[in-house]
């Protein structure tokens, strides 16, 4: 008994003194975990493309992607996620709008340690939960402060704009740099909001077409104005001098057999 006890034990030591290999795939770099000694922990410098050896009793290796990540939170239990992953916010009214968000990032490189540091998770889980709650929350603290007529008009793009320049203050130091946050398809409310904002976008539409055609006339009016004041002057500035005046300009020195036909032609000479 004793002596199969002294195989296993050495069995045992032999495992973990031997050493496992994984494989770093592009696009990937690793993260070397060690559970016992000293130097416990997270390695604060990252395992690139390649092979790597480790020990599988005191060491882990996890693997993080380098390359833009695209993730889009949907409604659609078909598409992504078998769940609702669409996000809701509130306009400042109070309004409840649902929207499909899409959004682009990338962990930094040499930021990998601290990200999986201080979340714990890989990339996958630090997206559906980290990042969509990060994302979850900047929209709402942009679309509280706007109308909902606003977000579904010409305020949109500013709402993604300020989205992601908050998400990049609030995980870009942490190693996460965002790239595009946008909706995907239609913004939805209920009926009833929808037709009063149907109603208001109709309206501000009709507005902005009466003023473009009050802009047109006013135009076409100082137009006629100019116009008319321009022959006005042209219309005092000729005189029967001026007339006799060009007429000599042009004439090429030979007499007419008739002069009948040339009444603003004085030959005389002023006494």
């Amino acid at each position: 008994m004793k002596k199969i006890t002294q195989i296993i034990f050495a069995s045992l030591v032999g495992l973990g003194l031997s050493s496992c290999s994984t494989t770093i795939k592009p696009g990937y770099v690793g993260i070397r975990i060690n559970n016992f000694g000293g130097d416990r922990g997270v390695q604060d410098y990252t395992l690139e493309t390649g092979r790597v050896m480790y020990n599988p009793w005191t060491e882990e290796i996890y693997t993080f992607p380098v390359f833009v990540q695209n993730y889009v939170w949907t409604k659609d239990v078909n598409e992504g996620s078998n769940t609702d992953e669409s996000i809701t916010f509130n306009s400042t009214e109070g309004a409840v709008v649902n929207a499909d968000v899409a959004i682009s990032f990338i962990f930094e490189r040499e930021k990998v340690p601290q990200v999986f540091q201080e979340y714990r998770q890989t990339a996958d889980e630090i997206t559906s939960t980290i990042i969509r709650s990060q994302v979850r929350d900047a929209i709402n603290l942009v679309a509280s402060k706007m109308k909902v007529t606003d977000i579904f008009g010409p305020g949109k793009e500013q709402v993604l704009t300020e989205v992601k320049n908050i998400l990049n203050q609030r995980l870009g130091s942490k190693g996460i740099q965002v790239q595009l946050v946008t909706f995907v398809g239609a913004l939805r409310v209920d009926q009833q909001v929808q037709n009063s904002i149907n109603a208001t976008l109709t309206a501000a539409q009709k507005a902005a077409e009466a003023e473009n055609r009050l802009k047109q006339a006013q135009t076409e009016l100082e137009i006629a104005r100019i116009n008319a004041q321009a022959n006005k002057v042209l219309s005092e500035s000729i005189t029967p001098q001026l007339l006799q005046k060009e007429a000599l300009e042009k004439w090429n020195g030979q007499l007419p057999m008739s002069t009948s036909g040339m009444p603003f032609l004085d030959l005389q000479t002023n006494k």
